[in-house]
């Protein structure tokens, strides 16, 4: 490839973020960054592609590929996901020249002190470090306005209430209904936030196994004049032991303005440049549209790259349009920026294991976040791929059909359990594979339920230092079944993502009969439902996720949340 030198040879490494790399776990490359610049000299690397077509990045070593990304655009998606988990309402010392400016009341004893109440009934505290004495005023909803129905608000949006009903039933005005949706976003982030913050940073945790995948909302079209639809997608990861889901994130971004972003896009002419080069690279930008809708290359791929990474062509079609409120991610970047949030949580975390779904670049996306971990056999990733397509009686066949599969290790060793037998089938099914043969063989699980028929696993970081039994027992626990849980519940509980209603005369177009115009709510929603689900929402256990975990001992009442400040 013929690269035009007026900018580096790979993105530069941006905040201590470098993806531009190997991603095969089992290559001595893997984790060592191309060089940057031409006056570098050579390195292991090849680039291939161009302006009209991704830009990939071949290892000289193993022949992988992988496409180029924005540093900077993952550092600045990672931030934007952060910053949604972790809300700037800070209660601390207001002494800026204080060491404790910046520490949180909810960090302890160790820097606050309580020193009563205001006469208005304000919590007042005394900072140890500097001793000055400041009020939070202690009422969530303060400034809330027939606080009295915000409890049943709750309930209905994350029981398939519609707008317009729930107006109805609560008897108040469509502006209220939206005022109170944001109070409830806020506690509900508010709350997740103290909580998980306080469990992952004191807790060290020996293993976690745990499933992500993606799902696609779509919007309605807002006018007459254009009713195409906008299609937007999340990416969810949750523990396949306890159900916790620890996020879930749409490629959306509401904070920025479309007109404005197009000015400082032309300022530093982004349009000429590759995606990866670009100052605002991890934006559907409005000429990105309107290309893809003409079918010109914005994204046509070079030779085969890692996990599929590239997908813009999957996301944009003359059906679809930009939303008409905020800024569309591209999905890449989100992911990335999902996995890097999830490095940041998992930080005390021994041991964790990916069931990931066979998704586009989702795999480049781990091996990147926890690079270290992948590495030293900390984090491991497996592709998952079950068939979505088969009918009610096709599924119970194949259910039967498993109980088959196991009858020789039974009858050879009667005193089999069915976990056992089912670890005996996988040893044999993996044995006498070689590292590159476990990479790319997907391997039949033994079993096949109605939830996960005709299940295969892949391995994407295999190892030469597992013994078969450790990977036949991995091999088992591969499962989708705790996001796939979730998002069922995100279509069964949430008004606003239903499937769509089609007809002849749409003209391929879908109208969603209770979606919302405004993609933000939507993002609030969800965010809402994963509180909800975590900490109050309770299984045949009586108990919720957030508890089987042991982020809390018993499921939250939804008041609980509502009226929850963070100086408790």
């Amino acid at each position: 490839m013929r690269q035009d030198r007026s900018y580096p040879r790979v993105p530069r490494e941006y905040q201590g973020i470098q993806v531009n790399h190997c991603k095969n776990s089992n290559c001595k490359y893997f984790g060592i960054p191309a060089k940057t610049d031409f006056h570098q000299g050579k390195d292991n690397y090849r680039l291939t592609g161009g302006k009209s077509s991704i830009i990939s990045l071949k290892c000289k070593f193993c022949g992988k590929y992988s496409a180029l990304k924005s540093n900077e655009g993952i550092y600045e998606e990672y931030q934007r996901i952060y910053n949604l988990h972790n809300p700037s309402e800070l209660i601390s010392c207001r002494n800026e020249k204080c060491k404790n400016h910046l520490t949180s009341v909810t960090e302890g004893k160790q820097f606050y002190s309580a020193y009563g109440k205001t006469k208005a009934g304000s919590k007042r505290y005394k900072c140890k470090a500097c001793g000055k004495i400041f009020s939070f005023k202690g009422q969530a909803n303060l400034r809330q306005r027939r606080k009295d129905v915000n409890s049943m608000v709750f309930r209905l949006l994350v029981n398939k209430g519609i707008m317009r009903r729930i107006c109805e039933i609560v008897d108040i005005h469509p502006a209220t209904l939206y005022s109170k949706i944001n109070f409830i976003h806020k506690q509900c982030v508010l709350f997740s936030s103290h909580k998980e913050h306080n469990f992952f940073n004191d807790q060290e945790i020996k293993r976690l196994y745990v499933s992500t995948d993606r799902q696609e909302y779509v919007f309605n079209w807002g006018s007459q004049l254009d009713r195409r639809n906008v299609k937007l997608h999340s990416i969810g990861t949750a523990d396949n032991v306890s159900g916790f889901v620890f996020g879930m994130h749409l490629d959306f971004d509401p904070t920025i303005n479309s007109e404005e972003l197009e000015k400082k896009v032309s300022e530093v002419n982004d349009y000429e440049l590759p995606i990866p080069y670009r100052k605002y690279g991890r934006y559907w930008l409005q000429g990105d549209y309107v290309d893809h809708s003409l079918g010109l290359p914005i994204g046509k791929p070079s030779p085969p790259v890692t996990g599929s990474e590239n997908e813009d062509g999957r996301f944009v079609n003359e059906n679809l349009k930009r939303p008409s409120v905020g800024v569309q991610v591209r999905m890449d970047y989100t992911q990335f920026g999902h996995f890097y949030y999830l490095a940041d949580l998992f930080q005390k975390v021994e041991k964790v294991r990916f069931f990931l779904d066979r998704e586009p670049g989702i795999d480049a996306a781990v091996s990147s976040a926890f690079k270290n971990k992948v590495a030293n056999s900390d984090v491991d990733a497996f592709f998952v791929s079950i068939n979505k397509n088969l009918t009610v009686d096709q599924k119970k066949s194949l259910k039967a059909q498993g109980g088959k599969n196991l009858k020789r290790f039974f009858d050879e060793n009667p005193g089999l359990t069915q976990k056992e037998a089912e670890i005996e089938y996988l040893i044999e099914a993996i044995s006498g594979l070689s590292i590159d043969e476990l990479s790319k063989n997907r391997i039949s699980h033994p079993t096949s339920n109605m939830n996960e028929p005709q299940k295969t696993i892949q391995w994407i970081t295999p190892r030469l230092n597992y013994e078969n039994e450790h990977v036949a027992r991995l091999y088992r626990l591969a499962s989708l079944h705790s996001i796939d849980r979730f998002f069922m519940l995100v279509r069964r509980r949430l008004s606003v993502f239903e499937r769509p209603i089609a007809s002849a005369s749409n003209q391929n177009r879908s109208w969603y009969g209770y979606s919302a115009y405004n993609p933000e709510i939507g993002m609030k929603l969800l965010d809402i439902f994963r509180v909800y689900y975590n900490y109050s929402l309770m299984g045949k256990d009586k108990s919720v996720p957030a508890a089987r975990i042991g982020i809390v001992n018993k499921p939250v009442s939804l008041e609980e949340i509502l009226e929850f400040i963070p100086s408790k």
